[in-house]
């Protein structure tokens, strides 16, 4: 995130820990399943997706296109 930079450097220590904490328990729940393709891999993805989403929903107010996304990608997941 580029304004990561701006901010002061307890803010980011902050956002940075909860991300690698976040990381940690996506890669937990993500190898519980036991997928076919890496688990850093897909925690990559899923990381990636939901930041996306997550910037989507304070752009627009069409929640029926974002469940649909997330319904897309979470069936694209399954065959992982």
């Amino acid at each position: 995130m580029r304004e990561l930079a701006s901010l002061p450097s307890q803010a980011r220590a902050a956002i940075l820990a909860d991300r690698i904490k976040l990381d940690r328990m996506l890669v937990a729940n993500i190898a519980a399943e036991a997928p076919r393709m890496p688990v850093e891999a897909l925690t990559e993805l899923v990381s990636s997706f939901f930041s996306g989403i997550c910037i989507e929903a304070n752009l627009t107010t069409d929640g029926s296109a974002r469940d649909r996304k997330i319904e897309n990608f979470v069936q694209m997941l399954r065959y992982a």
